[in-house]
């Protein structure tokens, strides 16, 4: 849909997300070199043209629902994404939510204390959230 629309992939996360989908069944599988190489270029790209900050996170579809919603994006998936530097181990507590709570706000509380931040990037208001759906998870 393009950097500046709203997505319609991931409930609860759709006004601040970039959605990617690689096509396949990575239940056992693992998604091939070149589909995660273009993952990553459209992240770079993405940094590069100021659409992502250098500070997001990468979290999968999986985690970003509440548990046993999805198997999305596949255990392949996970066994090479969760070696990724910006991976986050953040998920879903599918419990309700206090006052002034959001999925958003979790995970960027949880991620910012297990994923350090680049050298070079300051504290964001705006931070980033990378879903594997694949999707892309860029956040207020």
């Amino acid at each position: 849909r393009g950097w500046n629309r709203q997505a319609a992939h991931s409930p609860g996360w759709n006004d601040d997300a970039f959605g990617i989908c690689i096509m396949g069944d990575f239940r056992t599988a693992s998604p091939n070199e070149k589909a995660l190489n273009a993952v990553r270029s459209w992240i770079d790209c993405g940094i590069r043209d100021g659409h992502v900050k250098e500070d997001y996170y990468i979290i999968t579809h999986r985690q970003s629902q509440r548990p046993g919603y999805t198997e999305c994006p596949g255990n392949g998936t996970m066994d090479v994404v969760n070696k990724w530097p910006r991976y986050c181990s953040f998920q879903n507590p599918g419990t309700p939510l206090d006052a002034n709570e959001t999925l958003l706000s979790l995970a960027n509380n949880s991620c910012g204390k297990e994923v350090p931040s680049p050298s070079s990037a300051s504290t964001y208001f705006i931070t980033h959230v990378i879903l594997f759906f694949l999707l892309l998870i860029y956040s207020l």
